[in-house]
């Protein structure tokens, strides 16, 4: 079984810009340009985007807490 290509792919915010190396791992990875904020240095496995672990690059998460009083 191959690398499934995710290159142009859409998970939730995330957008899949390009193959890199999964930092601290010799495996392949996805960088992502996030839609919400304009990040675009999140790497991602594609079992992880795939499975819907990850929809933003994190902001949607800091977002939501500080808005919690």
């Amino acid at each position: 079984m191959g690398i499934i290509d995710e290159t142009g792919h859409i998970y939730g915010h995330l957008h899949v810009i390009e193959k890199a190396q999964l930092p601290k791992q010799n495996k392949t990875g996805w960088r992502c340009y996030c839609d919400l904020c304009g990040n675009d240095q999140k790497i991602i496995s594609g079992s992880d985007l795939r499975g819907g672990k990850y929809t933003s690059c994190g902001c949607k998460k800091r977002m939501i807490v500080q808005e919690t009083p």
